[in-house]
C-alpha cells in the first residue's frame, strides 16, 4: 500500500499577501524619498569613500541577490508555506533598494541610486502574488513533497 503524499499548507488569505507585497513596494518608494531628502539637505555622508569599489561590490551583491531570489523558489517551497515562499523572496528583492540607498547616502550619483530602486521594483513585479505565482509555488511544493 502506498503512503499518501502530504499536501502543502493551504494558501493564505490573498488580500493579506497583497497587503504585504504592496507594503514592501511602498517601502522601496520611501527609500527613494528618504535618499532624496537627506542628500538634498546634507550632501554625501562620506565624500572620501572609494565609490567605484563600493559600487562594484554592491552591484555584485545585488546581482547575486537577484539570482538567489529567482532561483530560491524550489528550495523555499519545501516549507510548504506560500507566505514563507513569498516573504523571503520579497525581502531579498527589497534589499537591493537598500543597497542603492546606502550607496546614495555615502555619495554615489543619483542615477546609480535610481538604478538600484528600479532593479528592486522590477524584481518585486516579477514576484507579484498572482495566480501564476501560486501555481509555481504549488508545482514546486508538489515536486519536493512527492
Amino acid at each position: 500500500m502506498q503512503n499518501p503524499q502530504p499536501n502543502p499548507a493551504p494558501l493564505p488569505n490573498a488580500s493579506m499577501v497583497w497587503l504585504i507585497w504592496l507594503s514592501l513596494i511602498g517601502s522601496i518608494l520611501i527609500y527613494g524619498l528618504v535618499g532624496i531628502m537627506v542628500r538634498s539637505s546634507s550632501g554625501p555622508l562620506d565624500p572620501d569613500a572609494n565609490l567605484n569599489m563600493i559600487l562594484g561590490i554592491f552591484a555584485m551583491v545585488g546581482l547575486a541577490t537577484s539570482v538567489v531570489t529567482l532561483l530560491s523558489g524550489r528550495f523555499l517551497a519545501r516549507s510548504g508555506q506560500y507566505f514563507t515562499y513569498c516573504i523571503v523572496r520579497w525581502a531579498m528583492a527589497e534589499s537591493i533598494a537598500i543597497f542603492g540607498l546606502a550607496l546614495y547616502m555615502i555619495g554615489a550619483d543619483a542615477p546609480f541610486f535610481f538604478i538600484f530602486l528600479v532593479w528592486s521594483l522590477a524584481l518585486m513585479l516579477l514576484l507579484m502574488p498572482n495566480h501564476a505565482s501560486r501555481d509555481r509555488f504549488a508545482e514546486h511544493a508538489r515536486r519536493t513533497v512527492g
